[in-house]
């Protein structure tokens, strides 16, 4: 087979492997190159992303970390090294990496994203924090960012805050049925129960079948006191896809504040259900 005679041409053919998704036969061109030239930057950076292509994270770190003793002065290249570390779960190694990659551009959204996604495997919830209220001040109209930051300050107990993150995001792209139902539980936990069920109205009109959706709208009628309500809210969720054992913790809630024959009959009516082993020895079904 013929093989190219040149580092240029390594390089080019490991391009083309590269648009090809022939990422095996790319590595090899990359270490051929390596054979011409061993302080080839771009042979080590193009060899470490064929590598994460592969999945072989640790492997591409090495080839990262040859790349940026040739030039560390390059941003991405930190950055990318993060992404194989965090793969790796090394996360302080990666935290160390992005914190390189931040010093040498500090504007970059998506340093600071991916900080604060390390923080957060780490536990570091305040630094977390800090780290995404810079990701989206520098880029205050990425839907990803804004529902990661909302997420966590739900998480928090920042109420108020994570609904403002939710409420730019449905601003800016209003049918992710999943963020309607954010705002819903931020808003029960705000004691606002009526605008929560506007906001699963909105939610269910984009995905109607949603256990989630369901389960949710659950909650707010219990909330509002309108547990058979409730109790045919959380029965829907046993008719689609995705039950979980939650939704039944929540039915056995709103049956028990419903009248009692009700309560047996609905409990009888899904006793085949495999989340409701346990209700079969309940004394609702004596």
């Amino acid at each position: 087979m013929l093989q190219p005679d040149s580092l240029e041409r390594c390089l080019e053919w490991a391009s083309v492997h590269v648009s090809w998704e022939l990422y095996r036969s790319a590595v090899a061109d990359y270490d051929r190159a390596l054979t011409f030239d061993e302080r080839c930057d771009r042979a080590w950076l193009g060899k470490g992303l064929a590598l994460m292509a592969l999945k072989h994270y640790a492997a591409a770190i090495d080839a990262f970390e040859a790349a940026l003793d040739l030039d560390e002065t390059q941003a991405s290249w930190w950055y990318i090294r993060s992404q194989a570390e965090a793969a790796c779960e090394r996360w302080e190694e990666a935290l160390s990496s992005v914190g390189r990659a931040i010093d040498l551009i500090p504007d970059n959204s998506q340093f600071w994203k991916h900080r604060a996604t390390i923080l957060l495997a780490l536990n570091r919830l305040e630094e977390a924090q800090r780290s995404f209220h810079c990701a989206v001040k520098l880029q205050p109209d990425e839907i990803e960012t804004l529902v990661s930051y909302g997420q966590l300050l739900e998480q928090l107990g920042c109420y108020r805050e994570a609904l403002e993150h939710y409420t730019q995001v449905t601003t800016l792209q209003p049918d992710l049925h999943c963020i309607w139902l954010n705002r819903a539980t931020v808003l029960l936990q705000l004691q606002c129960p009526k605008e929560a069920l506007e906001c699963c109205d909105r939610a269910g009109s984009l995905a109607p079948h949603c256990p989630q959706v369901w389960m949710v709208r659950g909650d707010v009628f219990c909330h509002l006191r309108r547990y058979a309500e409730a109790m045919t809210a959380y029965r829907q969720v046993f008719s689609l896809p995705g039950t979980s054992s939650k939704g039944v913790q929540s039915l056995y809630r709103a049956c028990s504040r419903c009248s009692f024959q009700g309560a047996r009959s609905l409990l009888r009516s899904l006793r085949n259900c495999r989340w409701l082993d346990w209700l079969a020895r309940s004394r609702w079904l004596v």
